[in-house]
């Protein structure tokens, strides 16, 4: 019996419906649902849109986001006044990632612009509490920054955290620890390159007088 015969025997509502779950099968297959952490991301892009991300207008004009502003601002003036709108989108930030599964932590960091928005900001915060020299351990370590401030570094480090766990904490802190100035030499007022404070402290002794240090548990 040929293919062509064998069909005709079978019924045709019958034959309808495989044809159409095979359908399904292969698009499947071709298209893999899109999982939710996925989801989650895009929703966290729309959400920031403007801000974190570029956006166009009905001309296709292209127009920045505003962190690239508030950044610029920020650096520039080192102040809570100056500091204020880029602090409140990195709250902004942490605190929509954090309400998504733990699950998805990694997927939604590693979006556009989420993970290096969030490692710029953890070091922002840490180098502005560290001021040009190493502070003293205690209160001084965390410079101007109050507990607003506190709270959105706190976040920020949860964020990253959750999503890269403490051995890429680590490394990231690592990486920051390096770019912290250290003390001046005796009657080196101005050098041309200022020592690091790495060269001279160990990671253990940097951390202690790092915005690290503190008691995100105050803050969370």
């Amino acid at each position: 019996m040929d293919l062509e015969a064998w069909l005709a025997r079978i019924p045709k509502p019958l034959l309808a419906v495989g044809v159409l779950s095979l359908g399904v099968i292969a698009f499947m297959l071709l298209s893999p649902p899109h999982s939710i952490c996925k989801t989650y991301q895009q929703s966290l892009e729309e959400s920031m849109a403007g801000v974190l991300y570029p956006t166009k207008d009905k001309k296709k004009r292209s127009f920045p986001p505003k962190v690239l502003d508030q950044e610029t601002r920020c650096r520039l003036g080192n102040s809570s006044g100056a500091c204020h709108d880029y602090f409140i989108t990195l709250r902004t930030l942490a605190k929509k990632t954090r309400e998504f599964p733990s699950e998805c932590a990694t997927t939604v960091l590693e979006g556009k612009q989420v993970k290096p928005t969030i490692e710029q900001g953890l070091e922002k915060m840490v180098r502005i509490a560290w001021g040009d020299k190493p502070p003293e351990p205690g209160l001084a370590i965390t410079g101007w920054l109050q507990e607003f401030e506190l709270s959105v570094f706190c976040q920020a480090q949860d964020v990253y955290r959750r999503a890269e766990g403490e051995e890429g904490l680590q490394t990231l802190r690592n990486k920051i620890f390096a770019k912290l100035p250290g003390n001046l030499p005796p009657g080196n007022i101005n050098p041309t390159e200022p020592p690091m404070a790495n060269k001279s402290m160990g990671p253990s002794e940097i951390w202690k007088r790092s915005l690290f240090s503190i008691n995100c548990q105050l803050f969370l």
